[in-house]
């Protein structure tokens, strides 16, 4: 499953099925807005997501990384060790090993200390129930690998 990341006050509804729309060519994704903001309980459905996650799509915008749960979000998927992935403008996409990665200076941050999910002061990344990187099926190597030519150049909504 691809968890696609977003501080929601820099998306619109349209944007993210936009987002959805061209990932979803990949395989499964999940947006909270889109997929799990009627679950009873938020937190359960975002924190059952990132666990069930093979890859992290985090998508870049002014707010992203300023707000409390993208923060927890792309730690628990940095400490789970899936790939990491930044959706910039134009569709192009960035590992946090290349030169376009855009937050360069929080990434040894969230990568080494869990964040707390805002709503419940329990860490993101709790050993007891989110499992470390889920063994690589070869969709999610499928999913990865596709998403890395896509971020050695290949413009994501042409392919």
């Amino acid at each position: 499953m691809i968890f696609i990341s977003y501080a929601r006050k820099d998306q619109t509804v349209e944007s993210l099925r936009r987002v959805d729309a061209q990932l979803a060519q990949l395989g499964t994704t999940y947006i909270d807005d889109l997929h799990g903001y009627s679950a009873p309980d938020r937190l359960a459905a975002v924190r059952d997501a990132l666990a069930a996650a093979t890859v992290f799509v985090g998508i870049h915008s002014p707010s992203y990384l300023a707000t409390p749960w993208t923060r927890v979000e792309m730690s628990a998927a940095l400490l789970r060790g899936i790939p990491v992935f930044a959706l910039l403008d134009r569709w192009r996409l960035a590992t946090d090993q290349s030169p376009e990665w855009p937050w360069q200076a929080q990434i040894s941050d969230l990568s080494q200390s869990p964040a707390r999910w805002p709503s419940d002061d329990s860490p993101a990344y709790p050993h007891h129930s989110v499992p470390a990187a889920n063994p690589v099926t070869p969709n999610a190597s499928k999913i990865s690998a596709t998403l890395l030519g896509y971020s050695s150049g290949t413009n994501l909504a042409r392919g």
